[in-house]
């Protein structure tokens, strides 16, 4: 089985960097995405590439579950803080139901919960978290199908 997470990752970059509801609420309607975060990066952005796998095949169907994390910065005045809910509310609509993920069938997408919290340095900092179970029939099961 191909490694999910990076199947998951490429989507999701993708859907996040074409977001028009996304490119909507980002000064100049770009939106910044980030993996690894550089340094002196400006406010807004998001850095996405936090998952865990969990295996779960059998003999039939290779499956697995993904958890994703997605994390939205922003300025630390109060407006903001609004904007990394509005910001949250259109990545949850994002990863709806109908989310594809290349090579893998998606059996369950599901928003698990939103943290808004405020750093040491001010800035607003939102935490998405969603789980995705993913499945792909084995290869035996191909050739006896």
């Amino acid at each position: 089985m191909a490694d999910p997470a990076a199947a998951f990752h490429a989507a999701e970059d993708t859907a996040l960097r074409t977001s028009a509801d996304l490119a909507a609420l980002f000064p100049g309607g770009v939106v910044r995405v980030y993996s690894v975060v550089p340094q002196n990066a400006p406010l807004p952005f998001v850095r996405i590439g936090d998952d865990q796998v969990i295996e779960d095949s059998d003999e039939c169907v290779s499956a697995s579950d993904l958890y994703a994390t997605v994390h939205i910065w922003t300025k630390p005045d109060p407006p903001s803080v609004q904007l990394g809910r509005q910001m949250a509310g259109v990545i949850r609509q994002l990863f709806a139901p109908e989310f594809p993920i290349p090579g893998f069938d998606t059996v369950l997408a599901r928003f698990v919960d939103a943290r808004h919290l405020t750093d040491p340095d001010g800035s607003s900092h939102s935490v998405l978290t969603f789980h995705f179970a993913l499945t792909t029939l084995a290869p035996e099961a191909l050739q006896n199908g």
